[in-house]
């Protein structure tokens, strides 16, 4: 049986402002979402996995050895700022490597692990240099998210 929820609490959610989700509804890219009868924008909830959005993964990098040290802090400002949103933190994921590179062992196995629901990660640039939206695209599939705590 399909299961939808309010825009609302779809913005909730997904950490946005209504206006947000709003703005993201009439652009089309919320899928599975249309209005009702009564003028209500509804979303259907795919989680088939029940997944839980407030189990996080921190994930830090950093692209070589002479900034290993920036590993602890931005694990620190990542795990301050998971606590102070209320996110469960259950893994904490820590990586010296190029953004470039498609074969970091580390996010691998992170994305492969089903324990967590959100990625947590300081930049966009973190993650990966190139392809970020098409991987916020299958986690949002999934029924997961990334959340990116600060943006240039």
């Amino acid at each position: 049986m399909k299961k939808y929820i309010q825009l609302r609490d779809y913005a909730k959610n997904h950490s946005v402002t209504y206006r947000t989700a709003w703005n993201r509804f009439n652009a089309g890219k919320i899928p599975n979402s249309f209005k009702d009868e009564n003028n209500n924008i509804l979303v259907e909830v795919i989680n088939e996995k029940n997944i839980d959005l407030l189990k996080v993964a921190i994930y830090t990098r950093v692209s070589s050895n002479e900034n290993r040290a920036n590993l602890d802090t931005q694990a620190i400002r990542l795990k301050q700022y998971s606590i102070a949103r209320g996110y469960q933190i259950v893994e904490v994921v820590k990586e010296v490597g190029s953004g470039v590179n498609d074969n970091r062992k580390k996010l691998k196995k992170l994305l492969e692990s089903d324990s967590w629901g959100t990625i947590v990660v300081e930049h966009k640039d973190r993650l990966t240099r190139f392809g970020f939206n098409y991987i916020e695209i299958l986690l949002n599939k999934e029924g997961r998210k990334i959340e990116v705590v600060k943006s240039y």
